[in-house]
């Protein structure tokens, strides 16, 4: 839009008995830029006071407060005995009634008015001023991005604060953390509202979990009565996993496998202590063999021993396609053989 606009009206000027028709010096008219100072002419005259109107760029109905000079205010400003804080629009360049910088002003009160804040320091700490003749005291306070606590003598609380059976962690400058903290040596996670978690967590499709006090575990854990193991990083594993140079395998959902478990095309045997069972191994009533990967044997020999397709050691039967005879032990019977072919 334009700045300004000029009307040109006509006059008559008489000298000398003559008059001369000639055109008016050009009246101002809209937001008009002198120098440094903004100002608004209606019908040639420089606006005073209070002014609103509509920003097009936004929608807004914006307020701009013109001086005994004609020149639209900027800062802070008493008007009426009231303060008000007028900062920079894009749109015509004036200053308009705002809540300035979120670290400077709190909400306006209840008559619209914005109040100059401060952060003040004394002997004992620091404090917030509301600038209104009050001062934050015993609640959390939004002030800028963050969020801090007070005491019931109005000074920022650091450190460990335990509230409504709830404990939160308060940063040197007082400010609410979330998300991960490193503390004392321990990992914590401070959930969204700043809570410190217990339990299972899950963060990014990965679980971790925070015990009790809120300290982030690795290593085995036992919860619900289930073992699960967390790595160095916290995170819970899945698959299979070699600790203390045993392996175990962790399902899908974290709990460490016991017995019979099938992974890819193999049969593998966990112990009741979750370690992988290698050679010869009792199960119920038969025998099997796991191969030193873990992985069970089928269909040949082991020494003079035959395990069947099912992975079990045969006994008293005749087996690699009937070629030799094992006995209730399960070794192979080399007379019983002969004594078939004598026959």
């Amino acid at each position: 839009m334009a700045l300004a606009t000029e009307d040109f009206a006509s006059e008559t000027i008489q000298a000398a008995g003559v008059s001369t028709y000639a055109p008016a010096r050009p009246q101002k008219q809209g937001w008009v830029i002198e120098g440094s100072s903004v100002y608004y002419y209606e019908n040639g005259r420089p606006a005073a006071g209070w002014k609103e109107y509509l920003n097009p760029s936004n929608g807004a109905i914006e307020s701009c407060y013109f001086g005994d000079d004609g020149a639209a205010v900027s800062g802070w400003q008493t008007i009426g005995g009231k303060r008000y804080y007028f900062g920079t629009s894009g749109y015509h360049h004036a200053y308009v009634l705002t809540h300035g910088a979120r670290t400077n002003v709190e909400a306006p009160d209840s008559n619209g008015v914005w109040h100059e804040t401060a952060w003040r320091q004394d002997s004992n700490g620091w404090w917030f001023d509301f600038g209104n003749g009050t001062y934050a005291q015993n609640s959390w306070q939004p002030i800028g991005d963050e969020w801090y606590h007070f005491d019931s003598s109005g000074y920022t609380q650091v450190g460990w604060l335990y509230l409504g059976g709830t404990w939160y962690y308060l940063a040197g400058s007082g400010a609410m953390q979330v998300g991960w903290l490193h503390n004392g040596g321990a990992w914590y996670y401070l959930n969204d509202g700043g809570d410190m978690h217990t339990g299972w967590k899950s963060l990014g499709g990965t679980w971790y979990f925070l015990n009790g006090s809120g300290v982030m575990q690795t290593g085995w854990l036992r919860s619900g009565g289930t073992w699960y193991y967390l790595n160095s990083g916290g995170d819970m594993a899945t698959g299979w996993r070699k600790v203390g140079g045993v392996w175990y395998f962790l399902n899908s959902s974290g709990d460490m496998a016991t017995g019979w478990k099938k992974i890819g095309n193999a049969w593998y045997y966990l112990n009741g202590g979750g370690d992988m069972a290698t050679g010869w191994k009792r199960v119920g009533s038969s025998w099997y063999f796991l191969n030193a990967g873990g992985d069970m044997a089928e269909n040949r020999w082991i020494g003079n021993y035959w395990v069947g397709a099912n992975g079990a050691m045969a006994t008293n039967a005749w087996v690699d396609g009937g070629k030799y005879y094992v006995g209730s032990d399960g070794a192979y019977d080399p007379q019983a053989r002969r004594q078939e072919a004598a026959a």
